[in-house]
């Protein structure tokens, strides 16, 4: 008579049959411990910092829709644009990557496959946002980071 076998864990693997590596296990906490630590903060400064959020992305914010790629139908707005159209634009655009990287959660996208990446997503309104996975600049100061993409691709508030 054979022994049952243990179940697989799947928490020690990733889907490539990996173990995680410490430098992941490091990098989830620290997100987490950032995330906590924002949250923890006055009720009053939260609400504030949210609000401030999504009149960005909502209100101030021109989208444009992604015709470049069909088969992920989603919209971005550019950070010139921001930087363009109000005197602290490119301050608010680097504040508003900086928040989604804080508070957002991460996701694959596609779910699994080759090109499967892990990407920074905020759930806001029924709204999925999530900004480039560069750094907000390079060391020499000119941008990187240069749009932030949203889905669905177009909300009834919507300024052109």
């Amino acid at each position: 008579m054979t022994e049952p076998k243990a179940p697989h864990q799947n928490l020690l693997f990733d889907s490539l049959g990996r173990r995680p590596q410490q430098r992941w296990i490091d990098a989830h906490q620290r997100r987490e411990a950032d995330k906590a630590a924002w949250f923890a903060r006055a009720a009053q400064e939260v609400a504030a910092d949210m609000a401030r959020l999504e009149d960005l992305l909502f209100t101030r914010a021109k989208w444009k829709f992604a015709h470049t790629m069909p088969e992920n139908p989603h919209s971005y707005t550019l950070r010139r644009q921001w930087a363009r159209d109000w005197p602290d634009g490119d301050q608010d655009f680097q504040w508003t990557v900086q928040t989604i990287r804080i508070i957002a959660d991460r996701e694959k996208f596609p779910p699994s496959g080759p090109y499967a990446r892990w990407y920074t997503v905020l759930h806001l309104r029924g709204a999925k946002f999530w900004p480039m996975n560069f750094p907000i600049n390079y060391p020499n100061g000119r941008w990187c980071t240069i749009l932030i993409n949203r889905k669905p691709p177009h909300l009834p508030e919507d300024r052109r």
